[in-house]
């Protein structure tokens, strides 16, 4: 089984994006990923999916909480998988990076999330943003201390600018997403995605949004707008793909490149010692002598090759070529 795990802070996107990645994958479709959701899986994605498509947001998962999620899952090739989803509270997630030793409360999540085999890290610029230092600090604490300690062989991690519908501004401020990142997280940027050991992918779940008055904030806020479309996930799943394929079983030539190369070299040993032995009986090496073309000197020359050898009489001024006859 494939595990794969969101983290990011609450308000991120890890559902909506869980979510709508999903659904829109639903379907088997020749030359794309194929979610084929288990009963419960299909009911929380079905539930969120209503909500975005009314025009509002999920709710947040509750602390403590963890949405544990399964598809069986056909690759592009043919590969078929069984995928489960770990989503949990933002909450969690930055009481568990904190820089420092996980809550022992939150010392099993942290086993299940070890057992990833795929993970993605969740930035959302809002975090960040028009902050004061301090909560940008906290932040960039978690996500830095998650990518630390979960950045590791055998494990693919990628970092996901989510919501950039709403951050295109920074885009063309600072050129790309990636130079984005290395101004709001410079930490995170040099450690990860400065020797390209993380990729990075930027995307919008839901791409378009309408702002409305929100009696509960009493100020306006944006809401998923009607027949939403998405931005970016193609990419995300196409690697995600790449990341969950089996790797294909050893060739005979990398199950056996040892003994291989072991019979190479015994075999450039036994040549070897072939030609010395028949060097030995039929008389040694051939004796040539030839006159040096400038002093008419002359050079015993004791090598079965055609070489280029300094005249003895002359210094080295001259030179005698010599071929050995067959």
């Amino acid at each position: 089984m494939g595990n794969i795990t969101f983290v990011g802070s609450e308000g991120s996107g890890k559902t909506v994006l869980l979510s709508v990645l999903a659904h829109g994958h639903q379907q088997r479709v020749k030359g794309k990923v194929w979610f084929d959701p288990t009963g419960r899986t299909l009911k929380h994605v079905g539930l969120v999916m209503e909500t975005l498509q009314s025009g509002d947001w999920p709710a947040s998962t509750v602390t403590g909480a963890r949405d544990d999620l399964r598809w069986n899952v056909t690759l592009v090739n043919g590969v078929q998988i069984c995928l489960q989803a770990f989503d949990c509270a933002g909450q969690d997630l930055r009481r568990l990076f904190n820089g420092g030793d996980a809550p022992a409360e939150l010392q099993p999540f942290f086993v299940s999330v070890q057992g990833s085999q795929l993970i993605f890290f969740l930035l959302n610029l809002n975090d960040f943003i028009g902050r004061p230092e301090s909560e940008r600090l906290d932040y960039e604490v978690m996500l830095k201390d998650a990518m630390d300690k979960l950045c590791s062989s055998g494990r693919s991690c990628a970092l996901v600018l989510t919501q950039i519908d709403r951050y295109r501004y920074l885009e063309k401020k600072h050129d790309s997403w990636e130079n984005t990142v290395k101004a709001v997280a410079p930490t995170v940027y040099a450690a990860h995605l400065e020797r390209g050991t993380v990729p990075l992918f930027a995307v919008a779940a839901v791409g378009q949004t309408v702002s409305k008055f929100d009696p509960d904030t009493n100020s306006a806020q944006t809401f998923p707008a009607p027949e939403f479309t998405s931005e970016g996930l193609d990419q995300l799943v196409c690697w995600m793909g790449k990341a969950l394929t089996p790797p294909p079983p050893p060739t005979f030539w990398e199950n056996n490149c040892g003994i291989i190369k072991k019979i190479a070299i015994a075999a450039s040993i036994l040549v070897a010692l072939i030609l010395l032995l028949t060097t030995i009986f039929s008389g040694g090496p051939k004796i040539v002598v030839v006159p040096c073309q400038i002093c008419n000197g002359s050079g015993k020359i004791e090598y079965w090759v055609m070489f280029n050898k300094k005249c003895d009489t002359c210094q080295g001024k001259g030179t005698i070529t010599v071929e050995i006859p067959r």
